[in-house]
């Protein structure tokens, strides 16, 4: 009998044991009050009786170049653009989310109530052919009664869709230059895990892309047309190219930079810039709207579009475009032995800039006068117009930008 007992009281001391290596373990791999499986981590205690899933890889920005979202600009009214792409991930088991809200923001996830203005509706998209409309509160945008899988250890792409709200030009709603973030909201989330079961707030995310929304804006492309023979001689036409304006307002073209290589030619006697022997033009009229000069350490030409302050530029209406040409005069060097050829494009502006006058934007570029375009849509709150007034832009992200060479030998 004491041979028994001996032998349960070391059973005992044996399983006390087991116990509390695997307490030490669960503590080691695990912590205390957090639950890490890879890149899903879920908190299992609670929060003032609410269960949350902090999920900091689960929904975040797609910032690969498999998938990714880039800034853009949009003109008002503007329907079914995609605005905003979330990536949803799935570790250790099937997640299904039914409940998703986001606000437009600005880059730091705030000011919502400042934005939200600028959208009519949103819709989603998970990849699959079901579209999702959201409910609006406030500057809360939800989508609700969802049923969508995340499969486990897998990843889908959430995507926003907006129809943007007419411009209202008042300092309010959506005016011109307002920068659209969007941010994934912490509370107004449901998800169910096959095992963790559900789960009512996640961490919150914001987009890293923005959406500049303005009254109109202008796509530009180079025309054809011109064909790539160059001639020698003064007054040589040696780039032609388009602009057009959006159907919703007119665009007023203030201010270009192009990027010129030459080889075997001088331009402007190689003087620098010369500016009297560079003009703009209007293609088919020959109107001359404006002059500028090439800048020989950037392989750069400038254009003013305002006459050197004279007009407030070159209006494009609302729906129609113009084409311009561009003249200066070409002359072979004296080295016989390489070809003559002219390589010129619009200067792509990598960067925004806030709205501002047009010389404070001419000023913001390289050596303080290479912008691609300096351009406006008539949208100052103040609903004033002209050099001076805080309506212009620069050409950061306009359809068409960057354009190729047109090089004329």
């Amino acid at each position: 009998m004491e041979t028994v007992m001996g032998s349960k009281k070391s059973n005992k001391k044996k399983i006390a044991l087991l116990i509390a290596v695997v307490v030490i373990l669960g503590v080691v791999l695990f912590g205390t009050a957090t639950n890490y499986m890879g890149a899903l981590k879920i908190k299992t205690g609670s929060t003032s009786g609410t269960k949350i899933a902090s999920v900091p890889t689960t929904l975040t920005i797609v910032g690969s170049t498999v998938y990714s979202q880039e800034d853009q600009i949009a003109a008002q009214e503007e329907n079914n653009l995609l605005i905003a792409v979330f990536k949803a991930t799935a570790i250790g088991e099937d997640w299904t989310i039914s409940k998703l809200s986001f606000s437009p923001t600005d880059s730091g996830g705030t000011n919502a109530a400042n934005l939200v203005d600028c959208i009519d509706s949103m819709t989603l998209q998970d990849g699959t052919s079901t579209s999702v409309t959201a409910t609006k509160s406030g500057s809360i945008f939800t989508f609700s009664g969802m049923n969508m899988l995340v499969p486990e250890d897998d990843s889908i792409y959430i995507e926003l869709y907006a129809d943007l709200a007419t411009h209202s030009n008042d300092g309010g709603g959506l005016d011109s230059d307002d920068a659209l973030y969007f941010t994934l909201s912490r509370n107004d989330f449901e998800a169910t895990g096959t095992t963790s079961g559900k789960f009512t707030a996640i961490s919150s995310a914001t987009t890293t892309n923005a959406t500049y929304v303005y009254r109109s804006t202008p796509t530009v492309a180079n025309a054809t047309s011109l064909g790539t023979s160059l001639i020698a001689g003064a007054d040589q036409e040696v780039y032609r190219f388009t602009v057009a304006a959006d159907s919703e307002g007119d665009i007023i073209l203030g201010y270009m930079s192009l990027q010129t290589v030459v080889s075997g030619i001088e331009t402007s006697n190689d003087l620098g810039y010369d500016i009297s022997h560079w003009q703009i033009r209007e293609h088919g009229t020959g109107a001359i709207l404006g002059e500028g000069g090439y800048y020989d350490p950037d392989q750069a030409t400038y254009l003013d579009l305002t006459m050197g302050g004279t007009t407030d530029g070159v209006t494009i209406p609302a729906g129609t475009s113009k084409t311009f040409s561009v003249f200066t005069d070409i002359y072979e060097d004296d080295d016989i032995g390489t070809m003559a050829t002219i390589s010129t494009r619009i200067y792509e502006d990598r960067s925004h800039e806030d709205t501002d006058g047009l010389n404070n934007i001419v000023a913001s570029g390289l050596d303080n006068m290479i912008v691609g375009i300096v351009w406006s849509d008539l949208g100052s709150a103040s609903g004033s117009h002209g050099t001076g007034i805080d309506e212009w832009m620069n050409g950061y992200k306009v359809q068409g930008m960057p354009v190729s060479y047109t090089t004329l030998s």
